[in-house]
C-alpha cells in the first residue's frame, strides 16, 4: 500500500492531494538556496516588524524575512499541503484563515477549492504584503483572498 492510499483510508474515502517528494536534501526540504549560483536582490523593504528581501537565483525567487528563507518559488510543496489537508478534512469549509501571507502560496491553494468562498489572511508586516507582487505566479487562484496587514 502506498503512502497516498494510507492517507485516503484515514480520510474516510475523501480524496487527499498527495504532494510528497524526495530530493537529495531529504523529503519536503528546499535545499540550500545559496547553492543555486548567482544571486540578485529584487526587492528590500523594512517596516516596524521585519526586514524583507526578495532574492532571485538560478532556482527561482525566495522571500527572506529577517534573514530567514521563509518561502519561495521552488521546493515548497508543504505550503500547498498547509491549505489542502485542513480543507479536505473539514465537512464543508467555506471560509479559511491563513496566518502569515508570505508568498501567497497557501492562500492561493486554499482559494482553488470549490467549497471555499472566502480566504482571509492575517499578515503583520506591510513589507511582506508589498513583496507579494514578486510571487504572483505562485498564487494559484487569488479570487476571494483578503489580506490584513
Amino acid at each position: 500500500m502506498d503512502r497516498c492510499s494510507r492517507i485516503d483510508d484515514r480520510c474516510h474515502g475523501r480524496r487527499v492531494l498527495c504532494i510528497f517528494r524526495t530530493s537529495p536534501h531529504g523529503p519536503l526540504q528546499q535545499g540550500n538556496p545559496r547553492d543555486a549560483g548567482p544571486v540578485s536582490l529584487l526587492s528590500y523593504k523594512e517596516d516596524q516588524v521585519a526586514s524583507v528581501a526578495v532574492i532571485k537565483n538560478d532556482r527561482g525567487r525566495t522571500l527572506n524575512i529577517d534573514g530567514f528563507n521563509a518561502a519561495g518559488t521552488f521546493r515548497y510543496e508543504y505550503m500547498h499541503l498547509l491549505a489542502h489537508l485542513p480543507i479536505v478534512l473539514s465537512p464543508q469549509p467555506d471560509t479559511v484563515l491563513v496566518i502569515c501571507f508570505g508568498t501567497g502560496t497557501t492562500c492561493g491553494t486554499a482559494a482553488i477549492h470549490p467549497t471555499v468562498k472566502r480566504v482571509d489572511c492575517a499578515e503583520i508586516s506591510p513589507a511582506v504584503v508589498a513583496s507579494a507582487r514578486y510571487f504572483s505566479d505562485v498564487i494559484i487562484a487569488p479570487r476571494g483572498i483578503r489580506r490584513f496587514a
